[in-house]
């Protein structure tokens, strides 16, 4: 008893632990508790002060620290997995393409074969995409306009609850502010709580999405700055989460699903958190779930804006090229893949495989006055000089020079920002014959 202990030393006592304090209507408050004993003019002790200070803020910052940790080291891991795993996607994803262009006399035969690869392969991205996530390799890639956020979650709504019996409710604001995101990212995020949603309630009943403004100011929030956001809410008519695992739910690996990878909740976290946003849970047993996330906003209304398209498949009209390309890469399977693909369509291609060699084949074709139309170098090179440090040198030899970067994983900010770094233009691995060629015809 702190009391008891002043009353003996006859000093302030601090206590080691914090104290949990229940309301009448059985909320749990924790305080920081302390007592200091009240000293008279004449130096006699007059009695005792309690101090008691709410901490269940610097409780939550603890809990989200720990959380930021353990997510750190499965990071760690993830990034280097997805990194080699996106280099084995470029040369399969590049070698179906080849196999489509060179078989198209025969589509009858071949077609329903590299279809269900290309389905393998989409999936294979979208795991490798979450790993990355944990890895802040999945940086956000935002849009150079703003988005309008209801036509996203509308679309990723109604594409993860298509076939289902669950009928989707919209109580959306008037002028919903414009966000500046990763509309692919976003729509990850959108698409794992609404599954979330659909599996909670066994493909049966009403999901209700609230889309409104929220203007933050100082003490809603302490994970959060104040400003203006937009807050997306998905409430269903679920089972509800069990208390006891509620400060897991975010972890990854963490599923209470049979068949459950235990990656969606938890990449969702990370994207928000990536974005300088918040995501929340309130749940009852028997009544369901409410999943809330807030974004960084605009203070202005958008009526049009772009959004995350899905990528058309091949056999499709790929424009041919001519030039010259130098391409860098450590991946010898890439350098012979993307020469292959370049080269049906037209290109001449030189291959190298890190900085140092590309700077010295640009400099000799520069001074045989032999220009290249791009050149396309992967970011990291393990052990080597990769596209980040390349670059420099590069405009220094040629500051009009074309230069892309391309990259399936790192910890870098390039790729969200690459003129900032010095290219023009970007391409993330894998990447698809027709994204590739898009790329090189800007």
């Amino acid at each position: 008893c702190p009391v008891a202990k002043v009353l003996r030393e006859n000093r302030i006592v601090d206590l080691m632990n914090h104290t949990l304090l229940v309301s009448h209507s059985g909320e749990e408050v924790a305080i920081a508790d302390s007592a200091a004993p009240i000293i008279g003019r004449d130096g006699k002790r007059l009695g005792v002060v309690l101090v008691f200070r709410d901490v269940r803020d610097e409780k939550r910052l603890q809990e989200e620290h720990s959380r930021s940790e353990k997510l750190a080291a499965v990071g760690v891991l993830a990034g280097g997995i997805a990194h080699d795993f996106n280099n084995l996607l470029m040369g399969l994803q590049g070698s179906l393409d080849l196999i489509r262009i060179s078989c198209q006399k025969y589509p009858e035969k071949t077609d329903v074969y590299l279809s269900k690869a290309d389905r393998a392969i989409d999936r294979a991205v979208s795991l490798a995409k979450q790993l990355l996530t944990f890895a802040k390799g999945g940086a956000p890639v935002k849009g150079l306009e703003m988005t309008r956020l209801p036509a996203l979650v509308k679309d990723s709504a109604e594409f993860i609850l298509h076939g289902s019996q669950i009928k989707v409710e919209y109580e959306i604001g008037d002028n919903i502010w414009g966000v500046e995101i990763d509309a692919g990212q976003i729509n990850q995020v959108v698409n794992n709580l609404v599954n979330n949603a659909r599996q909670a309630m066994a493909d049966v009943g009403i999901i209700i999405i609230k889309i409104e403004n929220l203007k933050v100011v100082k003490g809603d929030y302490a994970d959060v700055a104040p400003g203006a956001y937009v807050k997306v809410s998905i409430r269903d008519q679920g089972c509800g989460i069990d208390p006891g695992i509620m400060p897991r739910i975010f972890e990854p690996y963490f599923t209470t699903k049979e068949a459950g990878s235990g990656l969606g909740l938890a990449t969702s976290y990370s994207i928000i958190v990536n974005h300088e946003g918040r995501i929340e849970v309130v749940s009852e047993l028997s009544r369901g779930s409410i999943f809330s996330f807030i974004l960084p906003a605009v203070e202005t209304s958008i009526e049009s804006c772009g959004v995350a398209v899905h990528e058309d498949r091949l056999p499709v009209e790929v424009a041919t090229g001519r030039g010259r390309i130098l391409l860098m890469d450590d991946e010898v399977m890439i350098r012979e893949v993307v020469s292959e693909m370049l080269g049906i369509q037209g290109y001449e291609v030189v291959t190298v495989a890190d900085g140092e060699a590309m700077l010295e084949v640009y400099r000799s074709s520069l001074a045989k006055g032999l220009n290249f139309q791009a050149v396309l170098m992967d970011l990291s090179i393990p052990g080597g000089m990769g596209g980040r440090e390349a670059i420099k040198l590069l405009r220094e030899i040629d500051p009009e020079v074309t230069a892309i970067v391309s990259s399936g994983y790192s910890q870098d900010p390039v790729m969200a920002d690459f003129t900032a770094y010095g290219f023009d233009a970007m391409i993330s691995k894998p990447y698809r014959l027709e994204s590739l060629i898009s790329v090189l015809g800007r």
